[in-house]
This record gives structure tokens, sequence and C-alpha cells, in this order.
């Protein structure tokens, strides 16, 4: 996939909202997601997926869109990736959603850009 971010950003930003709620890496908790992949995020070692940085606004208790909007205002993505990919993504790591209600989103998204595309 073709990447379009903002690593450097996205560095600054996850530390930025880790240090205002006073956590260290060992103290900030995100199902899935390692301390080191936290570390190497912060130092621009590599670029998370959309599920990692899902879990982590979810874990910082923010928009996703804190991460993922760089400095020109430029929506961050892999821009290879459907749509429908990058929603289920969010979809699947916020907890607060059932599997059924997750399915149900994303059968009607499925349904509403299939017929989108015929028109």
């Amino acid at each position: 996939m073709t990447k379009d971010i903002d690593t450097a950003r996205l560095s600054s930003e996850l530390r930025r909202h880790r240090r205002s709620r006073d956590l260290s890496l060992d103290d900030l908790v995100v199902p899935g997601v390692s301390k080191s992949t936290l570390s190497r995020i912060e130092r621009c070692e590599g670029v998370p997926d959309a599920d990692v940085l899902a879990h982590v606004a979810l874990a910082l208790d923010k928009p996703l869109g804190t991460f993922l909007t760089a400095n020109r205002g430029k929506i961050v993505h892999y821009s290879d990736a459907p749509t429908i990919e990058r929603i289920a993504a969010v979809l699947h790591a916020d907890a607060s959603i059932s599997e059924a209600a997750r399915n149900a989103i994303l059968d009607l998204l499925t349904v509403a850009v299939t017929e989108a595309a015929h028109v």
C-alpha cells in the first residue's frame, strides 16, 4: 500500500497526548499494541496501521483524527486501502460497538458503496 503519512506529526501528537495525561510508555495500556511498538512510533521508526492507530486513539480517549490530520490539513491514510477497510479497522478498535452493530454498519456501507458505483 502506498503510504501518505506525516510520521513526525504522528510521533509528536502521540507523545504530546500521552504526556498530557502524565503517562509513561509503561503506563499507556493499548490492547494489542506493545510498549516497543509505541516507542517506535514515537521515534518515527515505523508507520502504524489503521488498527494500531485506532487502538492508540481509544486508549488516549482522543478522536482518531487527532493522529491522522497532517499539518497541511490533509487526512492521512493508506491511499490504496479501500475506504471500507479503513472504517472497519476503526470499528473493530472501538470496544463499545457490539459485533452485531459493527457488522450492520459495514453491511450498510458495502451496500451504499456498491449502489454508488452503479450511479
